[in-house]
């Protein structure tokens, strides 16, 4: 599940930095653009689901991922050593290799819902989202995004 862990924190910086350059150079013009961007959805309620294939902790298979306007989401990955994980509105789980799943929390948590709130574009309207500054970023004036 780390593998995973890392690979989903990875995604979510890759998918913020290019919001984060350009004309957006304060926090106030990201959230601005991304909003603009991403629209408003035509059904809040609709869950979008997208399969494909993955390769993790060493293992090939296929990854499932849902997600919802509101930051609820699912990703499984199928596979010899199967993992998952996901937010149901109140909680943040994981399930690991044995099958066995449970909640997690704090930074953990916090990592998950992250990706999956960039993932659906629910990140632009979460009040638990904040954005800053980044002091002594190269260029200046880099935005960061975190779970607050």
């Amino acid at each position: 599940m780390e593998s995973l862990r890392l690979r989903a924190t990875a995604s979510a910086a890759l998918l913020l930095a290019p919001l984060a350059t350009g004309q957006a150079r304060d926090s106030a013009s990201l959230l601005e653009r991304a909003r603009a961007a991403l629209g408003s959805p035509s059904d809040p309620a609709a869950v979008v689901e997208g399969r494909g294939k993955a390769h993790a902790s060493g293992v090939d298979g296929e990854i499932t991922i849902a997600l919802a306007w509101n930051g609820r989401f699912r990703l499984e990955l199928d596979s010899e050593l199967p993992q998952a994980a996901g937010f149901d509105g109140t909680t943040v789980w994981t399930r690991d290799i044995l099958g066995l799943s449970r909640a997690i929390e704090l930074q953990d948590a916090d990592r998950w819902r992250l990706l999956g709130w960039v993932l659906s574009g629910h990140w632009v309207d979460s009040p638990e989202v904040e954005t800053s500054e980044i002091p002594g970023s190269d260029p200046p004036a880099r935005t960061g995004v975190r779970v607050g």
